[in-house]
């Protein structure tokens, strides 16, 4: 290797290496290709998988949402929003029957066929639900216009009744008469205790769903029908019977409706429950598709890693025989190279040193008497830049002190005016005083009205209750009075409450003005006095600086002559460094070379008489 050129060795070194790095990148590349195509698969099949089942399991459970809530609050918004969400899980399933057909994916087109036929049950289930929820919205207007004819001529009948029981007391009649017209009148008022009866528990059955409910009601029609038979006995006169009839009319339309919304609830339940089912097999079938794509994720996974592994290991052996190799190729091309360029050092650096030797004594000359003229310029820029500094000073504080006295100035004609304003101040706080204790007293009014007006309300309540049925709208009308009334009373409170702490804190604000009135008449005074002070510095320091000038003016000519001084001298040092920083410059590459060729002891004296000649030359 003796007889090859430095680069020729230098070239070889990095052949080798570059050789090593090559065929460990080719075996890394071989590995990550394997990880590739794993990693193409989740991201082209599995990932796009999961996420098509993740989806139709989503809207499924939103459509599923909704519809159960259109079902028990019949809100078509919530209808719209099923049918919304469930068009959604039909494209999913569109985009998973594509994708199944793209990359051949057996397990996801049987899951797709299978929740596709379980999406079209439940959409069937959906339109069903919509038909039963109309049934029953028919079944209700029904039975309210059944119960409102049972209700209406039965609360006739019983006026009639009354009206003409006090027309027969009024004339006398026998007391044969006057016990069935009582008769009568206690029938009818079963017929209405039976009707109200019935609607309750129909009621009950509407918002339970229990069947105990509506049995009982159903099973109040035969009574009613025994009452009306019993009562026709005892009624002659055609209109009663006429009005009976009818009665018997609401009575069977009620029924009937009664029997149509039962039967249209029990097959609203039994469409929810299979709803319920379809619904739960869409689940059941997304779910399996997330988890089918979830297991095929892990298998690609687990080889990725494998295939990471082994190529890990493989880099890492690669790499200790790589640095084995190197070390060995290192320490024979370093000998080679290093022994030719001991030999030359150690010349050079003989011949520098004395060069080093004679440019650190002129240097040395050069830099005592730079330093010498340097002070003595430096002396005299301070002495000047100190009497300009004061000239400045005193010039700027006479600027200062006649500025100080136009503003004392127009802080007296300030403090005057703000006299002036505290004064208009108090004023405007007194009335406004005033004013709030006049709006005190028309709130105290507002709230007695509330009180009579909360009084009214309740003597109105009293006669409402009094009146039974014939008064609930007014009973109503009075409650909302009474309200009023009382959310009245308590704004004015409120409202009072509010203005008693404004006065309070205007007779604070009130006290403050007069406080602060008092402090600007004593700083009137005061601003005054030191206008007068002012002004007599401000004559003193103006002719203070005039003789500060005359001085400046002197050192400036003397500062002059020692600068051209200063400025020889250095350039006589800066020739004699220049020369010296060379030599030193030249020692540094030298020894620089030597360490790379372990002449590490040697450059330790060169470097050492660079460090004194630094050492003196910043003494």
């Amino acid at each position: 290797m003796n007889h090859l050129t430095l680069s020729a060795k230098i070239t070889l070194g990095f052949a080798l290496l570059l050789l090593i790095a090559a065929i460990l990148g080719g075996i890394a590349v071989v590995s990550m290709k394997g990880v590739e195509d794993g990693a193409e698969k989740l991201a082209k099949v599995y990932v796009p998988e999961a996420a098509i089942g993740n989806n139709v399991e989503r809207y499924s459970l939103l459509t599923m949402y909704d519809i159960r809530g259109y079902s028990m609050s019949e809100d078509k918004a919530l209808l719209a929003s099923g049918r919304a969400t469930l068009a959604k899980v039909k494209s999913y399933l569109d985009e998973a029957k594509m994708h199944a057909q793209k990359f051949s994916l057996p397990a996801l087109t049987k899951l797709e066929a299978r929740a596709r036929e379980n999406v079209m049950k439940y959409e069937a289930l959906v339109n069903e639900t919509e038909r039963l929820d109309d049934q029953l919205d028919e079944a209700k207007e029904r039975m309210d216009a059944g119960a409102s004819l049972y209700m209406r001529n039965s609360n006739d009948f019983l006026k009639g009744q009354n009206n003409a029981m006090v027309e027969e007391i009024t004339k006398g009649v026998s007391k044969g008469k006057l016990q069935d017209r009582h008769e009568k009148i206690t029938l009818i008022n079963d017929i209405i205790d039976l009707g109200n009866d019935t609607r309750v528990n129909n009621f009950k059955y509407q918002s339970t769903g229990e069947m105990e409910d509506i049995k009982k009601a159903q099973a109040n029609f035969p009574k009613m029908a025994q009452k009306i038979r019993e009562i026709r006995k005892l009624t002659k006169r055609q209109a009663d019977l006429d009005r009976l009839k009818e009665i018997e009319e609401g009575a069977a339309a009620y029924r009937s409706a009664i029997e149509s919304y039962v039967e249209a609830k029990t097959n609203m339940d039994r469409v929810g429950k299979a709803r319920g089912i379809a619904g739960d097999e869409v689940l059941s079938a997304a779910q399996e598709t997330a988890k089918v794509a979830m297991t095929q994720t892990q298998e690609i996974a687990d080889e990725a890693s494998h295939d990471l592994a082994t190529a890990s290991a493989t880099m890492i052996i690669g790499l200790i025989a790589a640095m084995v190799i190197g070390i060995v190729m290192a320490f024979l091309i370093i000998r080679s190279i290093t022994l030719p360029i001991i030999s030359a050092i150690r010349t050079i650096q003989d011949a520098n040193n004395q060069v080093v030797s004679a440019s650190n004594q002129i240097a040395s000359s050069a830099t005592n008497l730079a330093e010498g003229a340097t002070r003595q310029a430096s002396s005299v820029e301070e002495v000047s830049a100190t009497i300009e500094e004061s000239t400045a000073l005193n010039t700027q504080n006479s600027d200062n002190a006649m500025q100080a006295s136009k503003l004392a100035r127009g802080a007296n004609d300030a403090a005057e005016q703000g006299n002036v304003k505290v004064q208009d101040l108090m004023s405007s706080m007194t009335n406004i005083t005033e004013a709030s204790e006049k709006i005190a007293k028309i709130i105290k009014t507002i709230d007695e009205i509330a009180f009579q007006t909360n009084l009214l309300a309740l003597n109105a309540a009293v006669e409402a209750a009094r009146a039974g049925e014939h008064g609930l709208g007014f009973a109503v009308v009075a409650d909302e009075v009474k309200n009023l009334a009382q959310r009245s009373a308590d704004a004015a409170k409120e409202t009072a409450t509010i203005i008693q702490q404004a006065i309070d804190q205007i007779k604070h604000g009130n006290q403050i003005a007069q406080d602060t009135n008092e402090s600007f008449s004593s700083i009137l005074d005061q601003a005054k006095k030191t206008a007068d002070i002012i002004n007599e510095i401000a004559v003193s320091i103006k002719e203070q600086a005039e003789g500060m000038n005359q001085i400046a003016t002197a050192i400036t000519d003397v500062d002059e002559i020692t600068q051209q001084n200063a400025a020889v001298s250095e350039e006589a040092a800066a020739a004699s460094e220049e020369m010296n920083a060379q030599a030193i410059a030249m020692m540094e590459s030298v020894e620089e070379v030597a360490k790379m060729v372990g002449l590490a002891n040697e450059g330790k004296s060169s470097a050492t008489r660079t460090s004194h000649l630094l050492e003196h030359k910043q003494m």
